[in-house]
């Protein structure tokens, strides 16, 4: 659902583009130029660190011009690609692949063993709260509340959980209603939910141009061993691709911590703003949970499968004379 809210208008000075897009890209490819300098006695970055040396010199100055556009241009580019596919590149870390290679990854992960394992510790530490609020924590935060809910990755199931916890709670589909529900939000918990969104996003951009960038690295040093560096080519592409691994799962575990507050505020926003929702469909306020859990799944049926049966009476303000 993380990307599913309407984004704001990006531009190239805009703070959320930057800081999402452009600066995981920009961070990338010194990245990749210093994989590429490495076998190359560091030229190639010489090259961008003694422009203005070179320019002040006369020597060339157009040329260090043009290849600093170049790579502005580029990175640019890459980050507005990464914005057009922002959300299908969020649903790949959080697990949403084909079902085989899914149930795969969640076996040999042991996720479905875990939430059971956690399941079964809480009901056996009830008489002990210290070991129940920790326990229970960690299923609220970071699992669904149903077996088949399960996502193969941890990043997709903190999501998840977010998403759960208005459906098990309420009877609302959060995943559905949250366009509408974005709409009549105030500017400033928007914005706020843009913050906490903001660094989540450009890590998983981080992390992903970084898997490209070192595997890619990785080739690149082993065909090295044809030049001057002969088998010593490989040992340099075994550590990068260890610095890379070790990078990217550093950079995941952190948008990992960024994804449990923006699920909080997902949670928060439910719990506050739903009846906001249901004055601006015109719905009567439910006296009960009875009564919201039914209106929830009646309004999903009459709105998204169009079931005309299930269209509940409307309820207008009255207008005072």
């Amino acid at each position: 659902m993380s990307g599913e809210f309407p984004d704001s208008v990006a531009t190239l000075f805009d703070r959320r583009f930057f800081l999402a897009y452009w600066c995981p890209t920009i961070l990338s490819f010194l990245v990749g130029l210093l994989i590429y300098s490495w076998p190359k006695d560091w030229k190639p970055l010489d090259l961008y660190l003694s422009v203005s040396q070179n320019g002040s010199s006369g020597s060339q100055p157009s040329f260090h011009f043009e290849v600093i556009l170049a790579t502005l241009l580029l990175t640019l580019i890459i980050a507005h690609l990464l914005q057009a596919f922002s959300h299908p590149l969020v649903q790949f870390w959080e697990g949403y692949w084909p079902k085989l290679l899914w149930n795969r990854y969640k076996s040999a992960r042991g996720v479905n063993d875990e939430w059971v394992k956690l399941k079964k510790e809480r009901t056996s530490a009830r008489n002990n709260p210290t070991s129940y609020a920790l326990v229970h924590e960690q299923l609220f935060y970071g699992y669904p509340s149903q077996k088949d809910k399960l996502l193969p990755t941890k990043l997709g199931n903190i999501l998840r959980a977010a998403e759960d916890y208005a459906k098990s709670n309420y009877g609302m589909d959060v995943v559905f209603w949250w366009p509408r529900l974005w709409l009549i939000l105030p500017e400033t918990v928007q914005q706020e939910i843009e913050d906490s969104q903001t660094p989540m996003i450009s890590l998983i951009n981080l992390a992903t141009q970084l898997v490209v960038i070192f595997f890619a690295g990785f080739f690149y040093l082993c065909w090295q061993y044809k030049g001057s560096w002969g088998l010593f080519a490989f040992l340099a592409a075994f550590i990068t691709l260890i610095v890379g691994i070790t990078l990217t799962v550093f950079v995941y575990r952190g948008a990992i911590s960024h994804a449990k507050v923006y699920g909080t505020l997902i949670r928060s926003v439910v719990d506050t703003y739903r009846f906001d929702l249901l004055r601006a469909l015109h719905q009567p306020m439910p006296s009960n949970l009875s009564e919201e859990k039914k209106l929830w799944n009646n309004l999903i049926r009459w709105v998204y499968l169009n079931e005309q049966d299930n269209a509940p009476q409307y309820v207008h303000d009255k207008i005072k004379s």
